[in-house]
C-alpha cells in the first residue's frame, strides 16, 4: 500500500502526502512537520527522533573509544603479566622478605 492509498492521520477527507518518519502515521501536507528533509506528524515525534539521533552519534563516539581503551588496558595486563612471569622469583623473594 502506498502512501496515496492512505488518509491523513488528522483529515480523514484528505489523502496522505507522507508517512511519519518516526511512528510511520499518515499525514497530509497541512499536518506535516519538516525537519532536515524529513517529515513528521508531530513536534513529538520530530524530537524524539532528533534525541535518538544525537543519542546514537554520542554511542557511536564511545563505542570507537571503549575499543581502543579495551585494547590499551588488555596491553597493560598483558605486559603485567609476561614481566610478573618473568621475574616470579624475584618478587616472591622480596615478598617473603617484607
Amino acid at each position: 500500500m502506498s502512501v496515496a492509498d492512505k488518509v491523513c492521520l488528522n483529515h480523514t477527507d484528505r489523502e496522505a502526502a507522507f508517512l511519519c518518519l518516526s511512528c510511520r502515521k499518515p499525514v497530509c501536507d497541512e499536518c506535516t512537520i519538516a525537519l532536515d528533509g524529513s517529515h513528521f506528524c508531530s513536534t513529538k515525534c520530530a524530537e524524539g527522533h532528533a534525541r535518538t539521533n544525537a543519542n546514537m552519534e554520542v554511542y557511536r563516539g564511545q563505542q570507537k573509544g571503549g575499543f581502543i581503551s579495551l585494547i590499551i588496558k588488555l596491553a597493560i595486563i598483558g605486559v603485567i603479566l609476561y614481566f610478573g612471569w618473568q621475574y616470579k622469583e624475584q618478587i616472591m623473594n622480596m615478598v617473603n622478605k617484607a
